[in-house]
């Protein structure tokens, strides 16, 4: 009876290693997954368009980069955009990670002979590549996105040059234009839905690499002025083989769903009834002062005027609201410290703790503005962190 209790046992946990082992193999199998090694390309193509315009629309509006670049200021909660006082690092990881996607996308389309996905994942490559070289100069690039290879130079890429990488990406922005010069019908496993921004359409993605082309040949054109020249006369002498955007038609827009606050315009109104991330971005004084400096008229497409300018006259008291103008008299302003913004002097006189009085129709707020918040900025009677100014410029109203 021993016996056959113990081949009993024996039995039972055969049974249960041979289950334990089977559940241990399929453990991390998701079963509604797909397989990297034969994934469709058109599932990858929507993810690398998103990934890639998404932040760059929202770092370039109201995000540290606006700040760096000085388009912007904010009247609060703004110390990272208006100081670079940045807590923690500022990173180019979803870059990297956007351009692993692209490459995972290219190769996948090598394989299946989709050559409309593989101009595409050149074009989202270089683009990516190009807000690294724009932003942060020397980085990874030729061995950057070859770990899978295994190797220690893969695993700990070098620094490239700046110059390596305009070099490289122009390279590859050519090889996009040959792979998307053919009629639409010529090309096997288009998913109009899957390409989010232009259809399906690889003449517009043709468009948009040229063009693109014509931005980092300007981006070297100070350094390399005669391979600069001989590239965009290339394109510009030959519009049948280099075509580029003509037209606001051209570009390269993806549209915001609009369906909730993640997924819309970013500081849109619509889903913040108190519109303080809207209010809280204004112009920055030195991007003002180019834009008048060149008479651009695109500053009265981006910015609004102030909505009470503000102006040093005698004809009135010290301190009067009229006609929707606000008047400061000089002995006011004597009286209380107060100067008229200069551009070439602002510095000083903030150093010197005079108070700017900006009197421009369109008013921006200093770079690294000291006094406060800059919700207080130019006399502003109601100064609310992160809250309008009526005698500052904010943004358009398109930007709602």
């Amino acid at each position: 009876m021993k016996s056959f209790y113990t081949i009993i046992a024996m039995i039972a946990a055969a049974i249960m290693f041979t289950a334990c082992d089977a559940r241990l193999t399929e453990l991390n199998v998701n079963p509604n997954g797909v397989d990297p090694a034969i994934v469709n390309p058109n599932l990858l193509v929507p993810t690398i368009i998103v990934s890639t315009a998404t932040p760059y629309v929202e770092m370039s509006y109201n995000g540290d980069a606006a700040g760096v670049m000085q388009y912007v200021q904010k009247s609060g909660w703004g110390g990272g955009l208006n100081n670079y006082d940045w807590r923690g690092q500022r990173n180019w990881d979803s870059w990297y990670s956007n351009l692993r996607n692209a490459k995972h996308l290219y190769e996948r389309s090598e394989e299946e002979g989709m050559e409309f996905q593989q101009g595409l994942a050149l074009i989202i490559k270089a683009f990516n590549f190009g807000y690294i070289a724009d932003s942060w100069g020397d980085a990874p690039y030729t061995t950057a996105l070859n770990a899978t290879e295994g190797r220690q130079e893969d695993y700990f890429p070098t620094f490239d040059s700046q110059e390596t990488i305009y070099r490289g990406i122009i390279e590859e922005l050519k090889q996009a234009n040959q792979l998307l010069s053919k009629p639409a019908l010529d090309y096997q496993g288009i998913n109009a839905s899957a390409d989010v921004l232009y259809g399906g359409d690889p003449a517009k993605w043709r468009k948009f690499a040229n063009s693109l082309m014509l931005r980092y040949y300007m981006r070297v054109s100070l350094k390399l002025p005669d391979f600069a020249k001989a590239g965009i006369e290339e394109i510009i002498s030959n519009p049948s083989l280099y075509p580029i955007f003509t037209s606001g038609a051209d570009d390269a827009a993806m549209d915001f769903i609009g369906s909730s606050n993640s997924d819309s315009w970013p500081a849109n109104t619509t889903f913040d009834p108190s519109e303080s991330e809207f209010d809280r971005v204004q112009l920055c004084a030195g991007f003002r002062d180019v834009l008048v400096e060149f008479d651009d008229p695109r500053l009265g497409v981006w910015f609004n005027k102030a909505r009470i300018p503000i102006k040093v006259s005698e004809a009135y008291g010290s301190d009067a609201l009229v006609g929707g103008i606000r008047y400061l008299h000089p002995d006011h302003m004597a009286a209380n410290n107060m100067v008229v913004y200069d551009r070439e002097n602002w510095i000083e006189d903030i150093e010197n703790d005079k108070v700017l009085i900006d009197t421009m129709e369109y008013v921006g707020i200093p770079i690294a503005y000291t006094r406060g918040d800059a919700s207080n900025f130019n006399l502003n009677p109601v100064p609310i962190q992160g809250g309008p100014n009526v005698h500052s410029s904010a943004l358009s109203d398109i930007y709602r």
